[in-house]
């Protein structure tokens, strides 16, 4: 092979070769802008938690840096309660606002028997928080989808439903359609619920 063969042969593998290295490092570039792109919205996400004293719930944010404004919370059209609107500086509702709309929900289910007492501990009811606030000294607008977690106690005279937590499931929904995904969640809960359910029975049987 002559010397200038041998020559281009080298030139074209070190084209390719530098070709390979631009190409590792654009994915390594995309990778990180990806990470650190994710770790910024992670730090401005107003996360709420909930904080019971006596018959009151109070929202609050988890982070010291999270300030809120309004907070709007949608539950599922079964509910027949088309929001919950609360205002600076009142985060704070009644223990009992959901638990006739729940305790109607649960009833559907037929789930008393002959006197028998049923406890459901993590009985979740999906809902979407329209949270408008600031953190770290910007102003933010977010849609975070949580789950309302009660305990639910049903006897043959009663059933007594009260709202042990809140808990975070997507601190921020990539949706314009926000009822219909709430819609879809419930349909799904629901589903699992009445499964789970169905499958008890056939147990005790």
């Amino acid at each position: 092979m002559s010397f200038n063969k041998v020559v281009t042969v080298i030139s074209v593998a070190l084209s390719v070769f530098a070709v390979f290295i631009s190409l590792y490092a654009n994915n390594i570039s995309e990778k990180a802008y990806q990470l650190s792109l994710n770790s910024y919205n992670s730090e401005r996400v107003i996360v709420l938690k909930m904080e019971k004293v006596k018959s009151k719930i109070s929202l609050i944010p988890v982070s010291k840096d999270s300030l809120l404004h309004s907070v709007i919370i949608k539950l599922p059209n079964d509910f027949d309660m088309k929001s919950i609107s609360l205002g600076s500086p009142n985060f704070t509702l009644d223990d009992d606002v959901f638990s006739a709309f729940v305790t109607e929900h649960i009833s559907t289910f037929n789930l008393s028997e002959n006197g028998v007492i049923k406890t459901l501990n993590n009985f979740s009811i999906p809902a979407l928080f329209s949270i408008s606030g600031y953190i770290k000294g910007n102003s933010k607008f977010q849609v975070s989808y949580y789950d309302l977690i009660f305990k639910v106690i049903i006897t043959p005279e009663k059933t007594d439903v009260e709202l042990k937590a809140i808990v975070i499931k997507e601190p921020q929904v990539s949706t314009t359609d926000f009822s219909r995904y709430i819609e879809d969640v419930f349909i799904e809960n629901t589903k699992v619920f009445e499964d789970a359910n169905n499958l008890n029975h056939k147990t005790d049987s």
